[in-house]
């Protein structure tokens, strides 16, 4: 079994190296990284130029049996790519099981370009699930330079303080969002602060489901 990655960040090649291990130790892990795919996006938008380079990244991967973007902001161009594997976006299925947990989610994210896919996918999964719910999105300022900057301990206190500044402000909440796969390193924080509350990360339930999809095509 061959699980394509497709990457924006080089940090997330180890990260997934690790989960894919753990989840399936005999599954082999295809990288490609495409730094250039986010960092056009923050500066022009998704526009139909982007979507042509994603999906000639797409199509250049080796043969594989799924292929999981692990760039929350290129999302929506995932979703209707058309490439030789089936292809995932990572945050589906930690949405999907976000619209199970409760009514009001704290959706925290830390690029502006995140915001709208991430809740505009949100809401298109309570849609089909039947269920209404009602967002709280949280910008977690200061947190992207951080990760820039190489400094993991940063970047996730300035995620774990904009999600307690919310809380503090608005209440409890069904559940936290953490809506890109980096921000994976400020769930314990969070849990920590907020004991009981779900804290949703997208990339180890993003792995599972494509360990299920490429299990299928067998």
């Amino acid at each position: 079994m061959r699980i394509g990655f497709l990457h924006t960040a080089e940090i997330h090649i180890a990260t997934f190296d690790a989960l894919l291990a753990s989840a399936a130790a005999a599954a082999t892990a295809v990288h490609r990284l495409e730094a250039d795919l986010l960092a056009t996006a923050m500066a022009d938008g998704l526009t139909s130029e982007l979507a042509e380079r994603l999906e000639d990244a797409f199509r250049g991967f080796p043969p594989v049996d799924v292929i999981l973007c692990t760039c929350s902001t290129l999302g929506p161009f995932v979703d209707r790519v058309e490439a030789d594997a089936p292809t995932l976006r990572i945050d589906r299925p930690m949405l999907e099981r976000a619209t199970s947990l409760g009514p009001d989610p704290v959706v925290a994210y830390c690029l502006e370009s995140t915001r709208a896919p991430t809740l505009s996918l949100l809401n298109a999964c309570a849609a089909e699930a039947g269920v209404a719910l009602a967002p709280r999105p949280v910008f977690c300022e200061g947190a992207w330079p951080a990760f820039e900057a190489g400094d993991v301990d940063a970047f996730a206190e300035a995620i774990d303080a904009a999600v307690a500044y919310e809380l503090e402000q608005d209440g409890p909440t069904s559940a936290i969002i953490l809506a890109q796969a980096s921000m994976r390193r400020a769930r314990e924080r969070i849990e920590r602060r907020s004991p009981g509350t779900p804290v949703l990360t997208s990339p180890e339930a993003a792995v599972e489901a494509a360990l299920r999809i490429a299990g299928g095509r067998g």
